[in-house]
């Protein structure tokens, strides 16, 4: 049994993992998408205006979601590679 569990952890953590990637990609491929989409939400959250709406408007936005992007796919190479044994263990 101990084995089905540690199987069933990494099932999940690349289950994790593939969300992130898909995240990563479409902030950085398609930032425009990826903003059309959260403009699209009427800039509302639980009845009340969202504040970031204007800022999601801008230019500066789309630079934000190319890093955050770029941040995830790093994170998820980061983890693999770890998964992997790339890492020495101390």
């Amino acid at each position: 049994m101990k084995g089905s569990n540690n199987i069933a952890g990494v099932v999940v953590m690349h289950i994790v993992l593939a969300f992130f990637l898909l995240i990563g990609v479409a902030c950085l491929f398609a930032p425009r998408t990826v903003q059309r989409i959260a403009l699209r939400q009427r800039g509302y959250v639980f009845g009340f205006r969202n504040p970031l709406t204007d800022w999601m408007k801008t230019e500066g936005y789309v630079v934000y979601l190319r890093a955050m992007g770029l941040i995830f796919l790093i994170f998820v190479m980061v983890v693999e590679m770890a998964v992997a044994g790339f890492f020495p263990n101390s």
